[in-house]
C-alpha cells in the first residue's frame, strides 16, 4: 500500500514507501539490462541464450523490451531488414518497429510465433495435456564456427520438451561490433520441421 493512516483515520500519500518502489525497479532493470547483449563479456552462445529468452518473456522487465533488445542486438543490415519485414517506414523509431515486430511474431498460426510462445495447432494440442512453457528445449550440437574475420556462425535446435522432436533449426550469422567487440545478429538461416511449416525442407532467411 502507498497510504498511509492517521490517528484520525484520514489517509495520506505515502511518498517515501513510493520512491523506495521505484528505485527497486530502476536496480531491478538495470540489474536485467546489464548482463543482456550487446554486451562484449557474453560469447555467441549467451547471446543467442539470453535472445530466446528475453523473447518468450518480452515484457520483462518493461513492455516490448525483449523486441527491443533483439533490435538492438542486431546489426544495422539485419535491423533494415527486420523493419522491412514488418511493414516499418523508413522514418519509424526502435519503440514503433519492437512494437510491429512483437505484433508479427505473435500472430497465430506464425512459424516464428515458437520464439514469443504464441499458439499454433500443435502447441495448443500438446498445452491441452500438459501445462509447459516453453514448448521447446534450446540445443546446441556443435561449437561455434568462427571465421576469424570479426564473424562467426553457430547452429541451434528447438526441440519438444515433451518428446525431444526435433522442431526447429536455427543458423545464427553474427558479427562483432568494431567499437567494443560486442556479437551482433547479421542474418538467420530458420529450417522449419513441424508438420504445419513444410516439414523437412521449409526454409527461410530472415
Amino acid at each position: 500500500m502507498l497510504c498511509a493512516s492517521s490517528s484520525s483515520g484520514s489517509t495520506s500519500f505515502d511518498g517515501g514507501e513510493l520512491e523506495r518502489r521505484l528505485t527497486g525497479l530502476r536496480e531491478h532493470i538495470y540489474h536485467i539490462e546489464e548482463n543482456r547483449p550487446p554486451n562484449p563479456s557474453l560469447s555467441p552462445q549467451q547471446v543467442v541464450r539470453s535472445l530466446l529468452s528475453a523473447l518468450l518473456v518480452p515484457d520483462d522487465p518493461v513492455p516490448e523490451a525483449g523486441f527491443r533488445l533483439l533490435l538492438q542486438s542486431a546489426t544495422p543490415k539485419w535491423r533494415h531488414y527486420i523493419r522491412q519485414s514488418v511493414g516499418a517506414p523508413d522514418h519509424a523509431s526502435l519503440d514503433q518497429i519492437a512494437s510491429a515486430l512483437g505484433a508479427a511474431l505473435s500472430r497465430p498460426n506464425n512459424q516464428f510465433g515458437i520464439l514469443v510462445d504464441a499458439p499454433d495447432d500443435e502447441s495448443r494440442r500438446k498445452s491441452q495435456l500438459v501445462r509447459l512453457r516453453p514448448l521447446y528445449d534450446t540445443v546446441f550440437p556443435t561449437e561455434v564456427v568462427d571465421f576469424d574475420d570479426g564473424n562467426c556462425w553457430i547452429e541451434c535446435r528447438l526441440r519438444g520438451r515433451l518428446d525431444d522432436k526435433l522442431l526447429v533449426i536455427i543458423g545464427w550469422q553474427m558479427k562483432r561490433r568494431e567499437e567494443d567487440g560486442s556479437w551482433l545478429i547479421d542474418g538467420l538461416d530458420w529450417q522449419d520441421f513441424r508438420d504445419g511449416y513444410r516439414p523437412g525442407i521449409g526454409r527461410e532467411e530472415w
